[in-house]
């Protein structure tokens, strides 16, 4: 195969269950970048979740980021496409998540910002491997929605943690009568975006400025919202600990993320 650009999901996929970059998955991806291919993070991290990659990754240059509502260029230290949520359309989903006992949080400007009663009571909600990544990175404010009806920020993505899961199917009824797309990363979370914002879309949004075809990408996930990039990639890899929906999508199936299977997946189908 003539891979010219391996597009990586992060949790679950490039990152072990510790949240780490794996030996073997850092030589790989160094052999990549070696070779002249272009290794982009895809991710549904965001803003000040995004700071722990920045240094296991300092060669990477672009980042897809919230579900591919941003990528981010970090040499010119911009953001190059946006597809983001209006103030209007995220107080619309909030108004849904208030319904239901959920941590609710908006991705917005540099910050994400959490309901602070949530906050307060996270472990309800968050499992404890990701507890420390939550404290780390929220801003917890009272009221989301009054927020953002005073200060009119587009929102890259509105994230939901819950404390059961059939609250999930239910948020994901009621919101099939909103313009959102719906996906989810970990399992126990539901993300929600622009209509038109995915993976896939800024994948190849990036591909055509950089000149590169979807024959010659390379996409490796494990989530729900790795779907559209794992369709539209010309050799797209699923996990082993991938959802069932992923791995239907997927041409290929690797090892685990505890085992790796990233850089399995890199010798074997990117590198010459």
């Amino acid at each position: 195969m003539n891979i010219k650009l391996i597009a990586l999901d992060m949790d679950g996929t490039t990152l072990n269950d510790a949240h780490e970059v794996t030996k073997e998955n850092r030589t790989a991806i160094d052999l990549a970048l070696a070779q002249g291919i272009e290794v982009i993070v895809s991710t549904g991290r965001s803003n000040t979740e995004l700071l722990p990659l920045w240094s296991q990754f300092p060669q990477i240059r672009y980042f897809s980021c919230g579900n591919g509502s941003k990528i981010y260029d970090r040499t010119q230290d911009l953001n190059i496409f946006e597809d983001l949520l209006s103030s209007e359309q995220a107080i619309a989903i909030l108004s849904i998540l208030k319904k239901h006992d959920v941590f609710s949080e908006i991705y917005a400007g540099k910050e994400i910002y959490a309901e602070k009663w949530a906050y307060d009571n996270m472990k309800r909600y968050v499992t404890p491997d990701f507890e420390d990544l939550v404290k780390q990175t929220r801003t917890p404010i009272h009221d989301l929605s009054a927020f953002l009806g005073q200060s009119q920020q587009p929102v890259e993505k509105v994230n939901a943690f819950f404390s059961d899961l059939a609250i999930r199917d239910k948020i994901v009824e009621a919101c099939t009568d909103l313009e959102v797309s719906v996906t989810n990363a970990l399992g126990i979370n539901l993300e929600m975006n622009s209509p038109t914002a995915s993976k896939g879309n800024a994948l190849h949004h990036l591909c055509q400025k950089l000149g590169i075809d979807a024959s010659e990408v390379m996409a490796i996930g494990d989530g729900s919202n790795d779907i559209s990039m794992l369709a539209y990639a010309g050799c797209s890899i699923a996990m082993e600990n991938a959802v069932d929906e992923a791995k239907g999508v997927a041409k290929f199936l690797t090892l685990s993320n505890e085992n790796s299977g990233v850089a399995v997946s890199i010798h074997q189908y990117a590198l010459n």
